[in-house]
């Protein structure tokens, strides 16, 4: 009965009893839910409620997105990553913290060592933008140039094991982007200025790739490939191309573009 007449008494005098407080879990979902709201405005602020949660794993979510935001209104997300938590979240913050600013070289190496199992591909991010500034000042013409500084940079990152073979590739698709904005129909191998031939070879694939992008090719590979029938469908010829090569490539190009089952076409000879 008292079980009863109690709370009735309570409420009748006014003195009803005092709300519960908000759990724990509950004031860190609070503070996460105010941190989200104040990322694009204040990321500063976003970050100091991150660090106001408890959770471990929470806190490290919220510091990492608050990080990022960070490195993006020119605010040194550092040392936020230094004060999370969770391990894991933590290496994950000096990731999207390096990424998100944009750092490069000794800054980039500092921060993509704390990365843990990120590591590489951090440094790898890292390299990519090192390379994709300087690039930018490299005329036609220094491409070998500029292929022996990135070798050179490849140790200094600590990415020699597997990424030899991406020098070539970054080089081709730098060319190639190069030699789309000049909208010439024909592909040329003066326009590889210095690079090396097999990389030439890489320029030309991806730019036949992009001008295939929306084309069905199966006509075009069911035959001998001319280039009057690749002009024909709008795609790049390469009139001083080995034909060889150029054979080469386009049987890896219809694999490419068709899938795999498809007998590789080839070039009639000169």
């Amino acid at each position: 009965m008292s079980r009863v007449i109690l709370p009735l008494l309570l409420t009748l005098v006014g003195c009803e009893p005092a709300a519960e407080p908000p759990t724990a879990a509950a004031l860190d979902r609070e503070r996460y839910r105010q941190s989200a709201a104040l990322l694009k405005t204040d990321a500063a602020q976003a970050a100091a409620l991150c660090l106001e949660i408890t959770d471990a794993v929470l806190q490290g979510e919220c510091a990492t997105f608050a990080a990022k935001q960070m490195a993006g209104q020119r605010i040194d997300p550092l040392p936020l990553c230094a004060a999370v938590q969770h391990p894991g979240w933590q290496q994950v913050c000096y990731f999207e913290a390096s990424d998100g600013a944009g750092l490069v070289a000794e800054e980039a190496i500092a921060a993509c060592q704390r990365s843990g199992e990120f590591i590489e591909r951090c440094l790898s991010h890292a390299l990519s933008r090192h390379a994709d500034r300087d690039w930018r000042q490299v005329p036609q013409g220094q491409e070998a140039a500029f292929l022996a500084w990135l070798e050179e940079q490849i140790p200094l990152y600590g990415l020699e094991a597997g990424y030899q073979d991406v020098r070539k590739d970054f080089l081709a698709r730098r060319i190639a982007d190069r030699m789309r904005k000049a909208g010439d129909g024909a592909f040329s191998s003066a326009a590889c200025g210095a690079a090396p031939a097999d990389t030439c070879a890489e320029v030309y694939r991806y730019l036949v790739r992009g001008a295939a992008r929306n084309l069905d090719v199966a006509p075009l590979c069911a035959e001998p490939i001319t280039p009057a029938r690749l002009a024909a469908a709008g795609l790049p010829t390469w009139p001083d191309g080995d034909p060889a090569v150029v054979a080469e490539l386009w049987g890896r190009l219809c694999r490419e573009l068709q899938g795999p089952g498809r007998p590789p076409p080839h070039l009639p000879p000169n």
